[in-house]
């Protein structure tokens, strides 16, 4: 059987944005006296079934930590492009993004659906289709993105958690320091894994072009 790696490259992407992020807050709330005290049907910690159990709670909760991120994402949207642009790339980013749509608008100028799909999601397809070895490029950049959207979120969690238990205030700071800089690094590998499917579009109708 071939190796398929565009489909491996899916597992990364769940195992960064979904089971790392989602282990993180298990821990912490495994590590809470109040929440281990309702939790006394536990298996005995470190064997098979506490294992499992802990596997699962970590696969439950990213996903819901991976769902929340989209969530704020979606409701920040106007707001993260904003910045995305003016503090991370700026004119390249929109010199290529310009290009993009301009592209789409010619491919699918006959199709009635040109409006449902955004420029990232057009260059995304047709890389997958055209040029499926060159996507992993672009699912790097993605994991990664996707990876701290969920610690950002877990991390504001932790926080709340910890304001409501009282922490240490040095505690408290870390936590809010990880929040920024986990933010910060989601919106720039986001924004360089669109401009890597910029790129290679750009690059692929450059060569066709020239070969012609």
């Amino acid at each position: 059987m071939s190796a398929e790696p565009q489909k491996f490259f899916i597992g990364v992407v769940d195992f960064f944005a979904i089971l790392m992020p989602g282990a993180l807050v298990t821990y912490v709330l495994l590590g809470i006296p109040d929440i281990a005290d309702h939790l006394g049907t536990m298996p005995v910690r470190f064997t098979t079934e506490w294992w499992v159990v802990v596997a699962f709670c970590s696969y439950l909760i990213g996903h819901l930590l991976y769902q929340i991120g989209a969530w704020v994402v979606d409701a920040m949207d106007k707001w993260l492009r904003g910045r995305e642009r003016g503090l991370l790339i700026s004119e390249k980013y929109r010199r290529g993004l310009l290009a993009i749509r301009a592209l789409q608008e010619t491919s699918m100028k006959e199709s009635s659906h040109r409006d449902v799909v955004n420029a990232y999601q057009w260059c995304r397809d047709r890389i997958t289709l055209e040029h499926p070895e060159a996507m992993a490029l672009v699912r790097q950049y993605e994991a990664d993105s996707k990876f701290f959207r969920s610690l950002f979120v877990g991390l504001i969690g932790i926080f709340v958690l910890g304001v409501f238990q009282g922490w240490m205030t040095v505690d408290l700071i870390i936590l809010a320091v990880g929040a920024v800089f986990a933010f910060v690094r989601y919106v720039n590998q986001r924004s360089k894994s669109m401009i890597q499917a910029f790129s290679l579009i750009l690059t692929a109708r450059s060569m066709n072009a020239q070969d012609r």
